[in-house]
């Protein structure tokens, strides 16, 4: 089958499998895709590689809760083979002959009506399954010279919603007409009809003594007003512990770090696991300072006790920091943004050089009414232009669309009022239009959601709402679905022995 290059690109992986059974079942259309219930994640060993270090990586490829029909083949594949690596420059490669099976032929089975349909081998995957794939050295499939690369898995996953025959016996077969194409959901063209893993970074450098630099934290309270223009007032936050994380030693099941596993992290972490090191921000200026750390990836995680709804604050330092190496210190800024409600959110920050550009938003807002603020604050140094504008999820309206604001060497804050006329409890879209010295920039961002008690109560949803929790967390690790069921139930036998 002879299909464009962006075609092929979409189904990379398994490409003719998927495209000749949907065409014998019919053709491609809206209803032939699904979200997949099969989640990949990738993990490299190290953010920072030299060229004579081994370039370690791990796929992890878990199915949902349910019973998966799949191509025949699918999870027996070598998933580190069908890692798509992309270099500094934009050029994507992968490991060579990874081209995916041809379609089987489409015999005529009967199904349990006795009705004679096309049918195909495949598999059945068990819920939970999981398969965790380890390559010790990727430079022996793909040359990896010295700079900077992203990698994901990109795969394909055809799945059926009607089988007949025994898997264990051989001979399960499923029907044609009951094919869908499993995609990742939210992924951009053109990989939206494929399975992906998340996307990690990594860089290798030249063989040389590893460089180093001084980490300086300031922390933070941001205190913003009422109004689409409000007033807004900083002060350092003392006596914040905060630890320095590897990110590359954080296990799978923390990966990515987000607000919602800093607790299981803050708990987990140790010298053996991914712990670097722990200061304190003085009480005058809420400074935390790390000296002569590695160049690598790191999370810098701090506990705030000055709130009960904010327990964390955070920031990460890239392996591609330009400080790294000379005697300037790395500096970040983590912060907590109270409203005018007095509830406290930790503060997401982004920063853009040439002259200085300082974004401030909240990595979350938690909703505790019908309506809730959502500040955004810009710190700059030269003149900047930056228009908001936010895209509430479905059942949610903004009083504004956009906000513009003007920063001259200055702090400005503008906030939008969110209402919530019930429908869809997730993150909201955010899309900054920054303007500098004839440029243009478009930035894209995601605040999330927390819902307190009453709003819980209210909707019968968690604390998350719509969006995926972090899972359950026993011993350092994420406990799968049945074995948190079954520690729910022995705990409720306990109690009712003893009672």
């Amino acid at each position: 089958m002879n299909i464009s290059f962006r075609q092929g690109y979409k189904r990379w992986f398994n490409a003719s499998l998927a495209i000749g059974l949907l065409l014998a079942s019919g053709g491609v259309g809206a209803k032939s895709l699904v979200d997949s219930p099969i989640e990949i994640a990738l993990v490299t060993s190290k953010a920072t590689y030299l060229d004579t270090d081994p370039v370690k990586m791990e796929v992890r490829v878990k199915n949902g809760l349910a019973d998966t029909l799949a191509q025949k083949g699918f999870f027996s594949s070598d998933f580190l083979l069908q890692i798509v690596f992309t270099d500094s420059q934009g050029n994507k490669f992968r490991p060579p002959n990874q081209s995916g099976p041809e379609p089987e032929g489409a015999p005529g089975r009967k199904d349990a009506s006795g009705v004679r349909r096309p049918a195909v081998g495949c598999e059945r995957i068990a819920a939970n399954d999981e398969i965790i794939s380890r390559q010790d050295d990727m430079r022996v499939f793909v040359d990896l010279p010295p700079g900077s690369y992203k990698a994901q898995v990109v795969t394909s996953l055809v799945i059926f919603n009607e089988s007949v025959g025994n898997a264990l016996l051989g001979n399960l077969n499923c029907f044609l007409d009951t094919v869908q194409i499993a995609v990742t959901p939210n992924t951009p063209p053109p990989l939206d009809a494929n399975v992906v893993s998340n996307v990690v970074s990594f860089k290798v450098v030249s063989a040389q003594p590893a460089l180093k630099s001084d980490i300086e934290l300031r922390a933070r309270l941001i205190e913003v007003g009422s109004g689409e223009r409000p007033p807004v007032k900083k002060t350092p936050l003392a006596n914040v512990l905060f630890k320095l994380i590897r990110l590359a030693s954080l296990p799978p099941d923390f990966q990515p770090p987000n607000h919602k596993n800093y607790a299981q992290i803050w708990e987990a972490v140790s010298r053996k696991i991914g712990l670097v090191a722990t200061a304190r921000t003085g009480s005058r200026e809420g400074i935390a300072r790390f000296y002569r750390v590695d160049q690598d990836a790191y999370l810098l995680l701090g506990r705030y006790t000055g709130s009960s709804e904010t327990r964390f604050i955070s920031r990460k330092v890239e392996p591609d920091e330009p400080e790294w190496g000379t005697e300037s210190p790395i500096k970040k800024n983590a912060v907590v943004v109270q409203n005018h409600k007095g509830q406290k959110q930790p503060g997401k920050v982004t920063r853009r050089r040439g002259s200085d550009l300082v974004i401030i938003e909240p990595h979350y807002v938690e909703w505790n009414s019908g309506e809730e603020p959502y500040p955004f604050v810009f710190e700059s140094v030269g003149d900047w232009s930056v228009e908001t504008t936010v895209s509430p999820p479905e059942g949610f309206v903004a009083d504004h669309d956009s906000l513009s604001a003007e920063v001259i060497d200055e702090t400005e804050a503008i906030q939008f009022t969110l209402i919530d006329v019930g429908s869809r409890w997730e993150e909201t879209g955010v899309t900054f239009r920054v303007k500098h010295k004839g440029r243009e920039e478009f930035i894209e961002s995601k605040v999330g959601v927390r819902l307190g008690k009453e709003v819980q109560a209210r909707t019968g949803l968690g604390r998350y709402g719509h969006t995926a929790s972090p899972g359950t967390f026993k011993g350092g690790r994420k406990v799968k679905e049945d074995e948190h069921e079954k520690d729910n139930k022995d705990k409720k036998d306990k109690k009712s022995q003893k009672n």
